[in-house]
């Protein structure tokens, strides 16, 4: 069965993970250096900024950084992605 995927192949990709506590985090400083590689592996790979990052299942429990919205494209979420390290 052909597929619009089927030209592309996967590629696996390990990272180390992180056994801490993150859910009171409130800058990606406080993340553990794996959580900070994760993060940065992802916006990477995506070519998109991640300007919120969730640490919990909480309101507040959530890390913004940079502007979340640009002006010039409000309401565009394909130029921007949210990571959960929940």
């Amino acid at each position: 069965v052909m597929s619009v995927f089927h030209p592309f192949n996967s590629v696996y990709t390990e990272l180390k993970g992180w056994n801490t506590d993150i859910t009171q985090c409130k800058t990606l400083a406080d993340l553990p250096v794996e959580a900070q590689e994760y993060i940065a592996f992802i916006k990477e790979q995506a070519a998109v900024d991640i300007p919120v990052v969730s640490v919990g299942p909480d309101r507040l429990q959530t890390i913004y950084q940079g502007e979340i919205f640009d002006d010039s494209s409000v309401g565009n979420a394909q130029q921007m992605g949210e990571v959960s390290l929940s």
